[in-house]
């Protein structure tokens, strides 16, 4: 191992809890289970491994890294699908009380009917 990089068949140990292993060796990685970080042992100590994004959500739908996205920013509940235009687009969450179904070839949300009644049921014997 080199001073100043650990390469895949450098490493030793994998760890995993909420407090760093004394005594690890060099090539150790630690996988923190609460706050969800990951760390590499160098030479010069314990290295955070981080998602390069600084903690943003990536990009997948505001087409800065793919051209086959429609830029959109994603909120909770949007289902992602491909749109009219063979590009990946969003769909926003419905109201309450509506359902998916397609309209003209795209999803849609449209307000729930017929389907599931109000009936009553009676038992039946198999056999």
């Amino acid at each position: 191992m080199s001073s100043s990089t650990i390469a895949w068949g450098d490493l030793q140990q994998i760890y995993y809890g909420t407090v760093l292993p004394p005594n690890a060796p060099v090539g150790s990685i630690f996988i923190h289970t609460i706050n969800k970080t990951i760390q590499i042992l160098d030479y010069s100590g314990w290295i955070t491994l981080t998602s390069g994004g600084g903690g943003t959500p990536h990009p997948l739908l505001d087409g800065s890294q793919n051209n086959d996205t429609e830029p959109i920013t994603p909120s909770m509940g949007m289902l992602i699908y491909s749109n009219s235009f063979n590009l990946w687009d969003a769909l926003n969450p419905g109201t309450n009380g509506y359902v998916l179904t397609m309209v003209a070839g795209q999803p849609a949300w449209q307000p729930a009917s017929g389907g599931g009644g109000t009936g009553s049921w009676s038992r039946i014997f198999v056999g």
